[in-house]
């Protein structure tokens, strides 16, 4: 049988242990973060207390947040007017109806100007396109240029020359060849929306052709070899040697895409 005069301090010195361990992670993981983004608050406050420009004072952190409620302030409002609008619709269209059941009743969409929240929700969904559409290019262009010195040495410039490329260079450029070749009395898709997918695909998609490319390129010659041996063909060859083997270069160039 366990001596508890024994047993006591080990016990205790396990669960101190465990206390300290513990403190340690939420140090690490929760204390100091907290305590940098709170430094960095109090420095950005301090500094904006003693900028004055032609528009009046820089603003702080305290004016951002007054800012930022209020524009949650004037969704709530759009988002009660818009229920409001519906509400009158049905009413009207339940007293038509109950004069003439055989009436086409219309429900009309609500035309109010777009708030803060919307257009965060617009710009993720327009970012989150323009990702798709680069990497579906950006990964097969990769994968050919990583299998093929000759495509890789000719495609190299024309990358090298459009990867610095800023956004504020493809946007006219992009919307002229939007309005020129989307033409539709019934689009699916708005102008403006391709426009804006188009060009974050044109900016985020070098980086996903660079890494997919290095990543095939430096694949194990042992790998080329037994597929050789097993005969493997094209796309077989791609499928079961090519993408699992340069997968984490393929993620590290969609990390910097997105990014």
């Amino acid at each position: 049988m366990s001596n508890p005069n024994v047993a006591t301090p080990i016990q205790q010195t396990l669960k101190t242990a465990r206390h300290s361990a513990l403190l340690k992670r939420l140090a690490s993981s929760l204390i100091l973060p907290a305590l940098g983004i709170a430094l960095f608050l109090l420095c950005w406050q301090g500094l904006a207390n003693h900028i004055q420009t032609s528009l009046g004072q820089f603003p702080g952190p305290l004016q951002v947040s007054e800012q930022f409620s209020g524009l949650i302030a004037a969704h709530q409002r759009e988002q009660e007017k818009a229920a409001a609008f519906y509400q009158r619709q049905d009413e009207r269209n339940a007293r038509l109806l109950a004069s003439n059941p055989a009436a086409e009743v219309k429900i009309r969409p609500y035309t109010g100007k777009p708030t803060f929240i919307q257009q965060i929700f617009t710009s993720l969904y327009t970012v989150a396109a323009g990702f798709v559409i680069a990497s579906l290019v950006a990964i097969p262009l990769g994968i050919v240029c990583g299998l093929s010195k000759s495509l890789y040495s000719a495609l190299n410039p024309l990358i090298q020359v459009f990867k610095p490329v800023s956004p504020l260079a493809w946007l006219p450029l992009v919307t002229m060849l939007v309005s020129a070749l989307y033409v539709s009395d019934d689009p699916l898709f708005a102008k403006s929306f391709l426009t804006s997918a188009f060009t974050v695909a044109l900016c985020c998609l070098w980086p996903t052709v660079i890494n997919t490319t290095v990543g095939v390129a430096g694949i194990d010659k042992d790998l080329n070899n037994v597929s050789k041996v097993l005969r493997l063909s094209p796309l077989s060859h791609v499928r079961r040697i090519v993408l699992p083997a340069a997968l984490p270069m393929i993620f590290t160039g969609l990390r910097l895409s997105l990014a």
